[in-house]
């Protein structure tokens, strides 16, 4: 069944997992009713294909359900917030002209090292300790 007034543009549809032909200035050509896919079949498909994907990415998504863990992600974030940090710094010391802001600058430099290095340095041996607190335990 064609649509009326409508010219065939010779091409014939493949198949029902094939989009209708793209419009051309607005208008279709060439749009067999018959063969338009209903929207169950294009939901099966668009499921099958979602499952097809699921199962090459499975051992993708596996490791790295393992390594992006929320203690990972915490510890990037800090890390992140420290480069961001230090490079902000580094940034006005390398434009500022007063010696006192330079001075002060520094020493901010310095605090927020020694504070990135107390903080993921507790947060270690935090760890070491659960570790060896969940050895003994079993």
């Amino acid at each position: 069944m064609r649509v009326e007034g409508q010219q065939p543009s010779g091409r014939t549809h493949q198949s029902e997992t094939k989009n209708p032909q793209q419009p051309d200035r607005g208008h279709f050509q060439n749009w067999d009713v018959e063969f338009t896919p209903t929207l169950g079949s294009l939901l099966n498909q668009l499921a099958e294909f979602l499952e097809d994907v699921a199962l090459e990415f499975k051992p993708i998504t596996e490791y790295l359900c393992q390594v992006l863990t929320l203690k990972n992600l915490m510890r990037t974030a800090s890390d992140l917030r420290h480069k961001s940090e230090k490079a902000s710094i580094d940034v006005k010391l390398e434009y500022t002209d007063s010696r006192s802001e330079r001075i002060k600058l520094k020493a901010r430099k310095e605090l927020n090292e020694l504070e990135h290095r107390v903080k993921k340095g507790w947060s270690d041996f935090k760890d070491d300790v659960k570790a060896g607190w969940n050895k003994r335990v079993k």
